[in-house]
């Protein structure tokens, strides 16, 4: 029951800093200092599986499909959820399309 709440709460935490980034970066690609970082606090540590860094680099290579679709460079910013300071997903907003 614990991870069913761990889950919930990551998920939750995802979803508000996703409605609060509202995607700063500027125009361009990738601007990591524009990204948003929620830390969940657990009682237990959650095992480093790579999820953080696994999900960034899949949302990246969307980005690169998109933009080669597109012919534009589109920023993106990742909002990165932590647990107990560990990253476990990193979620790409797709908030300033605006151009």
């Amino acid at each position: 029951m614990r991870g069913l709440h761990l889950g919930v709460a990551i998920a939750l935490a995802a979803m508000a800093a996703v409605a609060v980034s509202g995607g700063a970066a500027a125009a361009g690609t990738y601007a990591s200092q524009d990204n948003t970082t929620v830390n969940v606090s657990a009682p237990v540590s959650a095992p480093n599986l790579g999820t953080g860094a696994l999900s960034m680099s899949l949302q990246e290579q969307v980005q690169g499909v998109v933009q080669g679709a597109l012919g534009t460079d589109l920023p993106y910013d990742f909002v990165i959820v932590e647990v107990n300071g560990s990253p476990v997903l990193g979620v790409d907003p797709f908030c300033d399309y605006s151009g």
